[in-house]
């Protein structure tokens, strides 16, 4: 839960603080992306706040079922439009005939519903997949579903989701638990997820290039920014772009392990909870054959974390929300101090995902 109140709130810090301090330099799409950034991120904290008070009153035995004849259509048309300025770069399918019977529904609550499963599939899925909301009359029921392309959740653990703040290993954070099992039991509701198997092989040789040929790279430097909340990326990636650097942006471990080889950055600003590979794990690695300056992001300031975090390679730790002025001097102290070493000749790094069977 922390992840999911802290996030939001480090998008709107970085977008709004870039906003004040750099206004003068940024474009005017950068700074409507800035605006349009704010706002996303304000309504998910409110329907993050409106779960919890939901929640609150669920277990407090206070929260009144009002159930009404409602349209399948309309209700997911009111759902879209709350997600409208989320879901425009992204691919929806609709398939909810108009000539479905109402059902017998609090039509407020299951918007709710819908928000929160199409909320987490703009985020738990690839940029490019496709998001399906459908309806459709089986026997006696309605059936109203969201489907996307993410990597979906194991057989063994659909019973958890339901659990408070349950999380898993694979990027998926913490759930509404408690409050849609108590739903379930008014509104009858199915639910299913698409799974993806991956396959993919990178191959990649480089060579370091030796600090002494980049003009000006301790103040400019090339940064690659590793996170998986695609809001706080393009905030990140517009707030240090307006400060002059280069930004590459990743969106998994292995991305950004990919990256680090290719492109050899100036430094790494990687998150830690990211949806395949742990970002401490990823740091680790990184340490084995490369001594680019680490910064971990992170939802918590735990001092365990922390240690564990210097203590397997990096060179700072941030606990969201920040600011992109507290970022920027940390990005520049690390840069600045860096150990300048002869480039190593050659360094190989091969990363290969096989089809699991």
């Amino acid at each position: 839960m922390s992840h999911d109140l802290r996030t939001p709130l480090a998008t709107i810090k970085v977008a709004s603080s870039t906003l004040s301090s750099r206004a003068n330099v940024l474009s005017t799409a950068d700074a409507h992306e800035l605006h349009e950034l704010i706002e996303i991120e304000a309504d998910r904290l409110t329907r993050l706040v409106t779960n919890l008070l939901d929640m609150t009153r669920i277990e407090a035995g206070v929260l009144e079922i009002q159930q009404v004849p409602t349209s399948l259509n309309e209700m997911v048309k009111e759902a879209i439009n709350v997600m409208s300025s989320s879901l425009k770069d992204r691919q929806l399918r609709l398939e909810v005939s108009d000539s479905l019977p109402q059902a017998n529904i609090d039509r407020l609550l299951v918007i709710q519903v819908l928000v929160n499963l199409l909320d987490n599939a703009l985020r738990h899925s690839p940029a490019q997949g496709v998001i399906t909301v459908s309806a459709e009359q089986r026997g006696s029921s309605l059936v109203l579903s969201v489907a996307d392309q993410g990597a979906g959740v194991a057989a063994e653990d659909r019973e958890a989701i339901f659990n408070r703040f349950e999380q898993f290993n694979t990027g998926g954070r913490a759930g509404l638990g408690s409050p849609l099992r108590r739903l379930s039991s008014k509104h009858t509701a199915r639910g299913s997820g698409t799974r993806t198997q991956p396959v993919a092989v990178h191959a990649s040789r480089f060579r370091y290039p030796p600090l002494t040929q980049r003009q000006g790279w301790a103040d400019v430097a090339r940064v690659l920014v590793v996170d998986d909340d695609r809001s706080l990326l393009r905030a990140l990636r517009l707030g240090l772009q307006s400060e002059g650097h280069e930004v590459t942006t990743a969106e998994t471990g292995e991305q950004g392990l990919s990256q680090t080889a290719l492109l050899a950055p100036d430094v790494v600003v990687l998150d830690i909870g990211l949806p395949d590979i742990d970002g401490l794990t990823v740091c680790r690695r990184i340490r084995q054959w490369s001594d680019v300056p680490i910064i971990i992001l992170s939802a918590t300031g735990d001092e365990n974390r922390k240690i564990a975090a210097l203590d397997g390679g990096a060179n700072d730790y941030v606990t969201k929300p920040f600011s992109m002025g507290e970022l920027e001097a940390r990005i520049r102290v690390v840069v600045r101090t860096r150990v300048v070493e002869p480039p190593r000749a050659s360094l190989r790094y091969v990363a290969a995902i096989s089809k699991s069977t």
